[in-house]
């Protein structure tokens, strides 16, 4: 190689080659140096770091806190930028608060992380107490190990020392608390004319000339919205688990195999049970001596039941509730916990622990018959061979869709998919899955909307997906006033009467100092006097509760109102929601009273409202004085 160099050195070999060995060495720096660039991190606060793990388990479990409270609707609220954001910032203020804990020297006892183990009701055994075995497989299958997961226990404690340390630092002077409670039972006696805008509605003419003139000042507002039509394909397991037929014997087979994966609980029989030994109570049978003969909990059936003393949150919830309503000696009716059905018998009660003996009969496993969770079988089976297909379906969309980003007939032609249209959808969206956010987000993006090409692969839920393109696209235009006229004429009508509304509450206003209300009221059919008396600041603070339908804007404006001199009604007047105009008389006001058990809950409603500003100002001081890196390589944050 160098003795090719030295003899073709004035040539252009020379040139190659040295061209190729540039290129290489830049390739070999630019790579290590965008190597030495890439942030493996969500976030960085100060010197620690949010991993991309840490952020995928926290979007995930907040992902499926909204699936369950909100179901498949929970895309209509929320999109995947505003969940991502929201995660992160929960992460990064979490960081700040451990970091803060850490310097300010909050330490967990081991009696506390004890005591926070022994109350977690996943780590409880059948009779509700704390079970060792229970707890290490637990950690073994969410891959936690004991010290791992009790370090974390700690942080959180420490955590929760330092908010409730400012919870219980906030605090709030008792004049402030009873000004706040005299002002909120503060009512105010009024009356108020009432302008109908229907009534001035019958008398109102709308001239040609106006429609017209309204029409070419609004022409903006009379716009048809812009609409597309979408070509896709999806892939839906629900779809391809249906078209996976399973013969019957394949189905016998699988039932004969797995029978121990349909048994269920019969707490049916257990329940029967319970009651015919409760019969046997009521008749006079010592508690003690049929829980020793009759009770399936082995820790207590030996010595008749008897638990010893516990606390709250001890047992399961079901038990707890049930054990600290009885009286002593008294026997509870059955109670239904996970464990199966009770009996308790509350022996003793000191302070907050409860002594109590308890009979437990546990369900019998038993395996239904084939017939029975035969459709289950099918269901679960046809599931079980779709998922692999769907992945790998879904994969092959995402990528050929990319490959063809100029059609959808290669990727449904390879996979065997049908193009489907939807129907003309605006940015508003539709029915089913065109009201999606994220397809909303891609039918109108730029890459679909302006450059006629695939979109990414659009995930409505873990087993549906899409790929969508332009089919058709409807700009907005500009309606002809033939097709808007009754709707102008009717809100050139409603402005008039508004107008003509609000100049007779001024006259009105004028009036009340030679008239009185009624004679004002009888001498205009339009006007009508009501006379409501004194109303609070919400309708269950009035004295009569007749007032509920009395105008929400009203009642809001009338404590905004100044306080009567003397004899004279402060007067004002206020629009309200329906079109109409209030003429409003206030002639007294009543102040509240002082009540000592209101009292405590205005303070504490202060003391919480000041605990949550002070939580929310220490997060700010903690930001502006920590050095927060997000990776915008990853998401949108500033």
């Amino acid at each position: 190689m160098l003795e090719l160099i030295r003899k073709n050195a004035q040539g252009i070999i020379i040139w190659i080659i040295v061209g190729f060995v540039i290129l290489g060495l830049s390739s070999f720096i630019l790579s290590s140096y965008i190597a030495d660039n890439i942030k493996n991190y969500v976030a960085k606060v100060n010197d620690n770091e949010i991993s991309n793990r840490d952020f995928q388990i926290a979007y995930n479990n907040y992902q499926q806190q909204l699936q369950q409270s909100l179901g498949e609707n929970y895309t209509r609220f929320f999109n995947e930028d505003f969940m991502r954001e929201t995660v992160i910032t929960g992460l990064v203020n979490n960081a700040l608060i451990s970091q803060l804990v850490v310097d300010a020297g909050f330490r967990a006892g081991g009696d506390q992380v004890y005591a926070e183990l022994v109350n977690n009701p996943n780590f409880k055994d059948e009779a509700g107490g704390f079970s060792v075995s229970r707890y290490e497989k637990l950690l073994q299958q969410i891959g936690y190990s004991k010290a791992a997961y009790e370090a974390e226990v700690a942080q959180l404690i420490a955590q929760q020392q330092l908010t409730s340390g400012i919870q219980q630092s906030a605090f709030v002077l008792e004049q402030n608390a009873k000004n706040l409670l005299l002002l909120e039972q503060q009512q105010r006696d009024i009356s108020y004319l009432n302008i109908s805008k229907a009534s001035l509605l019958k008398n109102i003419e709308v001239t040609e000339e106006e429609i017209t003139s309204y029409y070419e000042q609004n022409k903006k507002n009379y716009m048809t919205e812009e609409q597309v039509k979408l070509a896709y394909l999806e892939v839906n397991i629900t779809d391809i688990a249906k078209s996976i037929e399973i013969d019957a014997e394949e189905l016998r087979n699988h039932y004969n195999n797995n029978k121990a994966a349909y048994i269920k609980d019969d707490f049916v029989s257990a329940e029967k049970r319970i009651k015919e030994i409760q019969a046997r109570i009521k008749k006079g049978e010592a508690f003690a001596k049929l829980a020793s003969e009759y009770s399936q909990d082995p820790g207590s059936a030996a010595n008749g039941g008897d638990l010893g003393f516990f606390g709250k949150g001890v047992m399961a919830a079901e038990f707890d509730e049930a054990t600290f309503k009885l009286n002593v000696g008294e026997v509870s009716k059955p109670v239904k916990t996970q464990f199966g059905y009770h009996l308790i018998k509350l022996e003793e009660a000191r302070d907050n622990e409860r002594r109590a003996r308890h009979i437990l009969i546990k369900p019998e496993k038993v395996t239904p018959a084939f017939e029975i969770v035969k459709a289950r079988i099918l269901n679960d089976m046809q599931m079980t061979r779709a998922e692999k297909r769907f992945y790998e379906n879904a994969d092959k969309l995402d990528r050929l869709a990319y490959q063809f980003q100029d059609s959808l007939e290669p990727a449904a032609e390879q996979i065997g998919l049908k193009i489907k249209e939807s129907p003309y959808i605006t940015r508003a969206g539709g029915g089913q899955i065109w009201r999606n956010a994220n397809v909303l987000r891609a039918a109108f993006s730029e890459a679909v909307l302006n450059e006629g090409l695939n979109s990414e692969l659009i995930k409505l839920s873990d087993d549906h997906m899409l790929v969508i393109r332009l089919k058709d696209f409807k700009p907005a235009t500009q309606k002809s006033l033939d097709a808007v006229r009754a709707q102008i004429k009717a809100t050139v009508k409603d402005n008039k009467a508004r107008e003509k509304a609000d100049k007779l509450a001024d006259g009105l206003i004028e009036k009340l100092n030679n008239q009185n209300a009624g004679e004002i009221a009888d001498s205009d059919e339009a006007v009508t006097l009501r006379k409501v008396g004194f109303i609070g600041r919400t309708v269950k603070n009035d004295d009569k509760n007749d007032n509920s339908s009395l105008p929400p804007e009203l009642r809001k404006a009338v404590f905004s109102m100044p306080k009567p001199v003397g004899d004279k009604p402060s007067i004002d007047k206020i629009a309200l929601g329906t079109g109409n105009v209030a003429v409003v008389l206030l002639r007294s006001i009543k102040q509240g009273s002082e009540d000592n058990q209101q009292l405590d809950a205005v303070e504490r409603h202060l003391i919480d409202a000041k605990a949550k500003a002070d939580n929310k100002a220490l997060l700010e001081y903690m930001r502006s004085h920590s050095k927060i890196d997000y990776n915008k390589q990853d998401n949108n944050q500033e």
